[in-house]
């Protein structure tokens, strides 16, 4: 039996995000922990699969890694922010790490170790496509 279509992918996504969110910007976000939280005890975002959740995050990974920048003091070292995002994606269970890892492992190959990007422009992706995630949710 495929239990994988029982299981909150997206609830599961929010609850590590909201922590990776809070790393990344320096601050945990209440709106989002009271997402996740609703999320969870209410069970909405079933039709949320992992696929969709991998296209969300390329979205935001593409916004965040086209915004390579050195020029400011409030930035992130773009290998360590992306090997932090595959250490959470770890944590997801098979179905969702299966698809995060792989991911995030192609936009490490291609960043430098010196990579650096905007902490704003980072947390504003994350936010977006927490956004858009949540008006998939909804549509179900």
């Amino acid at each position: 039996m495929d239990t994988s279509s029982l299981i909150n992918h997206y609830s599961k996504f929010l609850r590590e995000i909201y922590f990776f969110h809070g790393e990344v910007s320096g601050s945990f976000n209440r709106e989002i922990k009271e997402l996740y939280t609703a999320v969870e005890n209410q069970n909405h975002g079933m039709n949320i699969t992992p696929s969709k959740i991998k296209s969300h995050l390329e979205v935001c990974l593409d916004e965040i890694c086209t915004d390579k920048t050195s020029e400011s003091d409030d930035t992130l070292n773009l290998t360590t922010m992306l090997n932090d995002l595959n250490q959470m994606a770890r944590h997801l269970g098979d179905d969702l790490s299966m698809k995060i890892v792989p991911l995030v492992s192609m936009y490490l190959e291609e960043t430098k170790e010196s990579d650096t990007v905007s902490k704003k422009g980072a947390k504003e992706a994350i936010e977006n496509m927490i956004n858009r995630l949540k008006k998939c949710a909804k549509s179900s």
